[in-house]
C-alpha cells in the first residue's frame, strides 16, 4: 500500500520508518540528525511554506504540510490491514504463559 504525504508525493508504507511532529527537530539531536541528512541530499521538502511533520522512509526524509497524526492514522489505517492475531499464524499462547 501507498501513503500519501502531500505535495502529489505518495510512498509505499514498507518503507516508513516513522512520522514525526515538525517540532521534534528543536531536539539537538535530532536537529543534527536533519542538518546531516539535509547536506547529504536525503531531504526533500515537498511544498514551499509551513511544515508540520517528517517523514523518515527507508533512503529519504520527507517534509510534508500535513500534521503528523493526520498522517500517523493514514498509516494505522493501511497497517491495520495486515494486523492479525497470533491464532492466525500458528502462535498459540500455552497455558500458564
Amino acid at each position: 500500500m501507498f501513503l500519501h504525504i502531500g505535495g502529489n508525493v505518495v510512498i509505499p508504507t514498507r518503507d516508513i520508518i516513522g512520522i514525526f511532529d515538525i517540532a521534534s527537530i528543536q531536539n539537538p539531536a535530532t536537529q543534527e540528525f536533519m542538518e546531516t541528512a539535509r547536506e547529504e541530499g536525503f531531504v526533500i521538502d515537498l511544498l514551499p511554506g509551513e511544515k508540520k511533520s517528517f517523514v523518515l522512509a527507508n533512503e529519504k526524509i520527507y517534509l510534508s504540510p500535513i500534521a503528523s497524526n493526520t498522517l500517523r492514522k493514514r498509516w494505522k489505517i493501511d497497517l491495520s490491514r495486515y494486523a492479525s492475531t497470533p491464532e492466525q499464524h500458528g502462535q498459540h499462547q500455552r497455558e500458564g504463559e
